[in-house]
Formats: C-alpha cells, structure tokens, sequence
C-alpha cells in the first residue's frame, strides 16, 4: 500500500494492516494542516470481525474527497444492504441473525466495516473502562446499530447519537428489522455537527 499524501480536501483515510492486529484510523483536522490520529482500535479485544476490500479499494485513499453527497450515497447504500436482508428473511428472527447476515451483504456490496466496536468514553482525560459497543461502523464514516424489536424508541435515538458522537462520525442509521417495510418504518438517520464540516459535494 502506497504511503498517504494528504490532499486539501477534507479526507479521511482508514490504514488497515494486513499482518499486525490493529486498526488505525486518520483523519484531517479541520485547518487542514496537520494528520491526527484520532483512534486505535484493537483488533483482539474490540472487534469480532471486519472486511476490508483491499482489492477494490483505492492505492491512495488520501485522494478520496468525502461530502456530504457521498455520505448520503453511502448511507443509501446501506438502507439498501438491509432491505436486501430483509426481504429474504422476513421479520421474525433474532437480531444476532440479522447483523451477520447484514454484514454478508455488506461484503457482497464491496463495502468496508468493523463491528462490535467498544466505544471509548472519556471525559475531560479520564478514560472510563465501559460495554459500550456500537453494532457496526461502515466505511469509518456511518454509524449503524441493528434492532429487532417491535418498535424504535426514544432511547434508541439517544445512544445512536452517542456513539456517534464519541466515535467522531458524521452520520447514523438506526436500522429495525421487525417491521413490515424497512425503507418505511425500520430505519432513521442521524447527522450532528461532524456532518456539517464536510462540503456539499
């Protein structure tokens, strides 16, 4: 993989090493003048699993210019992967049944993730040890966390845009899989102020 070579743009650009278990993830501070990393994740004590296209994806991904256009494609895409989900296994099953298969679709629509991230809290340099875990992070750009229950509430919303928050990402999908129409009634997106810095397109 070719070194980074940061452009204007704000771009974000996710490394992840094929030999040593860890994933680092960079990101443009905003005056564009310095690469930060803004968090490691290991692989062992964090992740269940990932995907990563290595083939598909760009030699540079610094040349990558992400928008909010691109944001909302990728989320699209997403809304697509679960009604592909689904549609072949109705509304009844167990929510664990329904992120595997998911995350299958995913892979199929050549687009990366990590799941079952430990979301790292800390508050003002105290780092809290937690359970908290967001269901899945698409392209290191989309928040996803997975229900199969009867109905979304309000809590839901919450934690989404928590995590969202404490992971630095711009958008949310809130996806439920025990409904009669996803697109209709089983999913919600989420943007904060993360979505706001990126341009339009």
């Amino acid at each position: 993989m070719t070194p980074f070579s940061v452009s204007q743009n704000r771009s974000r650009a996710t490394l992840f090493k094929r030999k040593k278990v860890h994933v680092i993830i960079l990101r443009v501070s905003p005056d564009f003048n310095a690469l930060t990393r803004t968090s490691k994740l290991s692989i062992s004590s964090h992740l269940t699993s990932k995907y990563y296209p290595f083939d598909s994806y760009p030699s540079n991904l610094a040349d990558m210019k992400i928008t909010k256009k691109y944001i909302n494609d990728l989320a699209y895409k997403i809304i697509g992967c679960a009604i592909e989900v689904h549609k072949h296994l109705g509304p009844g099953l167990l929510e664990s049944i329904y992120e595997k298969c998911f995350l299958k679709e995913l892979e199929i629509q050549g687009l990366s993730y990590i799941n079952q991230i430990n979301v790292p809290l800390n508050y003002k340099g105290l780092q809290i040890d937690n359970d908290l875990r967001l269901d899945v992070l698409v392209e290191n750009l989309v928040c996803v966390e997975l229900k199969a229950q009867d109905a979304l509430i309000p809590v839901h919303d919450a934690i989404l845009l928590s995590y969202m928050h404490m992971l630095e990402q711009p958008k949310g999908l809130l996806i439920n899989f025990r409904c009669t129409n996803i697109f209709k009634y089983g999913q919600k997106a989420f943007v904060n102020h993360y979505f706001s810095t990126f341009p339009e397109d």
